[in-house]
């Protein structure tokens, strides 16, 4: 069976969802919706809502919520020899 592809950005969507996502998609990253309530960076899946994290490898929740994740996607991008491109303030990501 095909996986389905998600609309990116869905009419429900919280805040929190849409910074998120605006945040990876200004650092240039191909993020997908593996569900309504997950995205995914790279090895890095995240419940922005629930501001849990985890890698593929290593698929224990992560602590630390949305700062932790990005810390982590940051983290990853330079393994990638990806320049991140947008700094967010504490205050964007809530």
């Amino acid at each position: 069976m095909a996986k389905v592809k998600r609309p990116l950005i869905s009419e429900g969507d919280s805040a929190v969802m849409r910074r998120v996502i605006g945040w990876c998609s200004a650092q240039g990253l191909d993020v997908r919706r593996t569900s309504p309530s997950q995205i995914k960076v790279g090895p890095l899946n995240c419940w922005p809502d629930k501001g849990a994290w985890n890698r593929d490898d290593d698929p224990k929740g992560k602590k630390g919520g949305i700062p932790a994740f990005m810390t982590a996607v940051e983290e990853w991008m330079a393994t990638q020899a990806l320049v991140p491109t947008y700094w967010p303030t504490s205050i964007e990501i809530g």
